[in-house]
């Protein structure tokens, strides 16, 4: 009898464990405040990831602001976002994962309507715009700005806003996850599109354009599936 209650027993704990494991993936996932979620959420919703691939990350030591670059190297290198995150290390730096996959600082630019001087963003873009096209491919991006232009690129493109309202508020020194809350709380839609009015507050600066040309054009926006079973769905802009 006594054998006989201990095999009920373990085989309840099996099944009490593995519905805590699916339940802590959500759990998890949404640990610390709204705007940590919203980030998140907004992450999961534009790259087509699911939450288990970003626990993942997290789980992984991954930096709340890394996993937007994480994301955008696989849709480049049109891999499962987890191919990717396997390879992080600390003690790697972003430019050289970026390169372990077969791509080159070209995927991090963004296309912007004004001249871009100044912190975060100035360094970077003064690379892109002193430099030809076919020379962006040895440009040196740190960790740093590499950061800051891929959440650049998620959130311009998943908000529907131009890319110099974003360059504004974190060159006051805001951080992404409450750039993301600002935009998230004021959007529309699931889709991203955000209240009209939102933007008339904001000062866009000078509007001439100085691309020279050098829009990414056909580049993947970055959205994709977030499962591991072979290469991730690419979508273009």
């Amino acid at each position: 009898m006594s054998k006989y209650i201990f095999y009920i027993c373990a085989i309840l704990l099996m099944v009490l464990s593995a519905g805590s494991s699916d339940a802590g993936v959500n759990v998890n996932i949404n640990i610390g405040d709204e705007g940590h979620r919203d980030y998140y959420e907004s992450i999961s919703d534009y790259y087509r990831v699911s939450e288990e691939d970003l626990y993942y990350m997290r789980n992984r030591g991954i930096r709340d602001d890394y996993i937007p670059v994480i994301l955008q190297i696989a849709s480049s290198a049109n891999v499962s976002p987890l191919t990717v995150a396997r390879r992080y290390d600390p003690g790697v730096s972003l430019l050289e994962l970026t390169r372990i996959f077969g791509q080159s600082p070209e995927i991090y630019y963004v296309p912007v309507k004004v001249r871009v001087d100044g912190p975060p963003y100035g360094k970077a873009y003064g690379y892109y715009r002193n430099r030809a096209r076919k020379e962006w491919k040895n440009i040196y991006l740190d960790d740093y700005d590499i950061v800051n232009l891929s959440n650049l690129r998620f959130m311009s493109s998943y908000y529907e806003i131009e890319p110099d309202l974003i360059i504004k508020k974190r060159s006051s020194g805001r951080d992404f996850i409450v750039i993301n809350d600002e935009f998230h709380t004021n959007k529309k839609s699931k889709h991203g599109h955000i209240n009209d009015d939102y933007d008339k507050n904001d000062d866009h600066g000078n509007k001439d354009h100085w691309d020279n040309g050098n829009e990414n054009k056909g580049k993947s926006n970055g959205k994709m599936k977030g499962n591991d079973k072979g290469k991730g769905n690419k979508k273009n802009d």
